[in-house]
């Protein structure tokens, strides 16, 4: 996402892109180094480094549906570079919080989390770092380096994905920045932010709409709604929670159920 300034309402909106299409471009800077002639004003880069790991080579995930059980939920191996050679391996993500196998462009699909997934990983392929003068420079931002002597990664095009920026009174602006090449097949993909946690077993109780109720209130699919004992708010009665479903051990004329003794 960037700022940009609406030139209809003449405000300052938030602008999000999913793909390469909002990327900025056009900037080429010149490879300089710093040296007894280099005043610091001129808008350069220097200082370039690439680091390069072996990624995944493909993207397997799979979830399970309690509505439709007998659907098919796992999703063919995804691979987002079109057969690159110095990929290795399948990831294979279970419980992506999917309700369909869809395709890589069905939001929310399981196919579409597949080659998420898979950019992500592609992310990490080709770290690439260096320090610049430009005050253009921001993370979305398409670049290419002049010069004989610059990395052929950085001359084909790269993308910032962040900087660092520092200035003084006796030193010019300048700033570290790191980037990923360039791809029309995958674009850059943030680092999942973990989701909240709750360890262990959590205290609670059963609600119903109707007070005193002598049964519990339940949904069409056998879900229940519960007053969980450490929430301190007030709610609508019935309404505590979202739906939980409920899990109970059982067994049958084919198979079984086991309970192991622990000393």
């Amino acid at each position: 996402f960037r700022f940009a300034t609406d030139a209809r309402l003449k405000i300052e909106v938030v602008e999000f892109y999913d793909d390469q299409s909002g990327y900025e471009r056009g900037l080429t800077l010149p490879l300089r180094h710093p040296s007894g002639l280099f005043d610091g004003e001129t808008e350069a880069v220097w200082g370039l480094n690439t680091a390069y790991s072996v990624v995944e080579k493909s993207v397997t995930t799979r979830d399970y549906n309690y509505r439709t059980a007998t659907a098919e939920m796992m999703t063919e191996q995804h691979d987002a570079t079109g057969g690159d050679n110095t990929t290795y391996g399948e990831a294979y993500h279970y419980a992506d919080n999917f309700l369909q196998k869809g395709d890589k462009e069905a939001a929310e699909s399981g196919a579409f989390y597949a080659r998420i997934r898979h950019e992500r990983y592609l992310n990490e392929q080709a770290i690439l770092k260096g320090q610049s003068t430009s005050s253009l420079l921001m993370p979305g931002l398409e670049i290419r380096v002049q010069g004989d002597d610059a990395p052929a990664v950085f001359r084909k095009g790269v993308l910032i994905t962040g900087v660092t920026a520092s200035a003084a009174r006796d030193r010019s602006y300048e700033l570290t920045f790191t980037a990923i090449p360039y791809s029309e097949r995958y674009g850059y993909r943030p680092a999942l932010i973990p989701r909240p946690v709750m360890a262990g077993t959590l205290p609670a109780r059963v609600t119903s709409t109707v007070k005193n109720d002598i049964y519990a209130h339940i949904d069409k699919d056998g879900r229940y709604r519960v007053n969980l004992d450490f929430d301190r708010d007030t709610w609508k009665p019935g309404y505590e929670s979202l739906w939980v479903r409920q899990s109970r051990p059982y067994a049958g004329d084919t198979y079984g159920l086991h309970l192991p003794l622990l000393a």
